[in-house]
């Protein structure tokens, strides 16, 4: 029998909020044409959600209500090599239509897409995988 091996690595908390039939993505200021899902790492002793709502402030100045998790996947990060546990809860503006201020050292661009036009983007795999199930759920 193989020996056990337990995950060590970082958790990236993702949001995935939703605006009518639109889901909010974006685009990081490292990744010319790669787009994601908005969140962050969980900082050690934080409450998840609480450290995602703390993310969506800090990134793009809004307050969220953060949902269950809808989408979880362990993967290597491009950039660093490091494994990843990926957290994708289900959110909403507490404040539909709330402005968004994005943080310049962090968020390059946003966008709004649906289930239509959500694949002309170019995504990190674990993120186009989670859209895909979220979107073929709310489609079917």
């Amino acid at each position: 029998m193989a020996k056990e091996e337990h995950f060590v690595g970082k958790v990236a908390q993702k949001a995935l909020i939703r605006r009518g039939d639109e889901v909010l993505i974006v685009r990081d200021i490292g990744d010319v044409d790669t787009w994601e899902l908005p969140g962050g790492r969980l900082n050690v002793g934080e409450d998840p959600r609480s450290g995602l709502a703390r993310e969506m402030r800090e990134e793009l100045g809004i307050e969220i209500e953060v949902g269950n998790v809808i989408f979880l996947e362990q993967f290597i990060q491009l950039r660093s090599g490091e494994p990843h546990l990926a957290l994708i809860y289900e959110a909403a503006l507490r404040s539909p239509h709330a402005d968004l201020f994005l943080q310049p050292d962090e968020v390059a661009e946003i966008a709004w897409v649906n289930a239509e036009n959500w694949q002309e983007y170019r995504y990190f795999a674990e993120y186009k995988r989670a859209l895909a199930s979220y979107f073929a759920k709310t489609t079917a």
